[in-house]
């Protein structure tokens, strides 16, 4: 009888055992590599802390550039309004620069009227600047405000009118109504001699009366042709303006009528014109 061969099975089951030895180690190194990196990627308690300060100072800083947005808006539309001012103002300065240079022009054109209407014989300046008619032209009694004409004299009104009307006439294509740019101040003086009766002021009351009645003499074609249309003021200065005596010369009389041409510059300068 054949004995049977008896077989040794422990080192397959040592190799076995390793085998599973390994696998078991290879697995417990995953897990715990796997473990591990889960315990990486979890932030901690530190780590939350930090982040959410971060967070805090990273909004603050975003608050901080919207602050500073809005402010730099504001300054924006501020210096956009002053630009605007600006530009108004300068515009305003170029008008009121045109104004002036008008002005000057209308104060040469007016100068040389009253320059050219001066050089007539028949009319004087007084100190004041007032052009005063021919001494020869009328005269007043004391107390009495009606005009008495002196020989010539409604010749040299008539005169004065005409040289007026021709200045004005020289105007019109400039102008549409160049009476319109003077006032004619009509000025009538006294004496200080006591009134008859012992009325006070009573000077003044005759100075203007004869300023008046000597203003309806101009707006009478007769006397001053065009002078109806004209802008005429009476004025009555009683004995405030005596005519200094000029060495070599007659006194000028004190109760006298006085012309005064003013002009207008706001109609001068005007833009509607």
């Amino acid at each position: 009888m054949r004995r049977r061969r008896q077989i040794n099975i422990w080192p397959a089951f040592a190799d076995l055992m390793t085998v599973l030895a390994v696998v078991g180690l290879v697995t417990t190194v995953g897990v715990l590599a796997a473990h591990k990196s889960e315990s990486e990627d979890r932030p901690s308690a530190e780590d939350l802390e930090a982040a959410e300060q971060a967070q805090e100072v990273a909004q603050r800083r975003v608050s901080e550039l919207e602050r500073e947005l809005e402010e730099l808006r504001r300054k924006r539309e501020t210096l956009r309004k002053d630009a605007e001012a600006c530009e108004e103002k300068v515009g305003d300065l170029k008008k009121e620069l045109g104004r002036n240079e008008r002005l000057q022009t209308a104060m040469q054109r007016f100068q040389s009227i009253i320059d050219g209407i001066a050089q007539d014989d028949l009319l004087r300046f007084d100190p004041d600047q007032s052009l005063r008619l021919g001494d020869e032209l009328v005269r007043f009694e004391r107390n009495r405000v009606e005009p008495i004409w002196q020989p010539g004299g409604p010749q040299h009104l008539q005169h004065f009118c005409g040289r007026l009307s021709q200045e004005f006439a020289r105007l019109e294509g400039e102008y549409p109504d160049p009476s319109s740019l003077f006032t004619i101040h009509v000025e009538g003086h006294s004496d200080s001699t006591r009134c008859l009766g012992g009325e006070r002021d009573c000077n003044w009351s005759f100075s203007s009366q004869r300023a008046v009645n000597f203003l309806e003499l101009m707006r009478d074609e007769r006397f001053c042709p065009g002078g109806a249309g004209w802008r005429l003021r009476p004025i009555g200065y009683a004995d405030t303006r005596p005519v200094p005596p000029v060495p070599g010369q007659a006194p000028v009389p004190i109760r006298r009528i006085s012309l005064r041409v003013v002009p207008d510059y706001e109609r001068w300068t005007s833009s509607d014109r």
